[in-house]
């Protein structure tokens, strides 16, 4: 995608929930998602904390790839993306959802 826009989300797990349920709850996840045009770039399973707010303590961070600004509202408002709303809470912490739009620069 030649725009680069990138959106990274840290995620954290509901007490009891796993990394598997996580994978689980993205293999039906990502083909609705990317019908919308986002491609996940990365997810990486937090093992451990060098450091940071002790508060903030994610289980999941993934980088997604998309050609528009925000693709998310369409994706929030697709009926089989609607239907996974109740396994994603049940999965995920969502109060605690964190996420960032950029745009990828070469590194210097």
């Amino acid at each position: 995608m030649s725009d680069n826009h990138r959106f990274v989300d840290v995620l954290t797990l509901r007490d009891g929930k796993t990394v598997e349920d996580a994978r689980a709850y993205f293999d039906r996840a990502c083909p609705v998602i990317e019908k919308h045009g986002v491609k996940r770039i990365n997810f990486i399973a937090i093992d451990g904390k060098l450091r940071g707010h002790e508060e903030v303590n994610p289980s999941i961070v993934q980088t997604w790839e998309f050609p528009e600004d925000n693709p998310f509202p369409a994706i929030q408002a697709d009926p089989d993306y609607q239907q996974l709303i109740p396994l994603r809470d049940s999965v995920f912490d969502m109060e605690h959802l964190q996420g960032w739009f950029g745009t990828e620069r070469e590194a210097r």
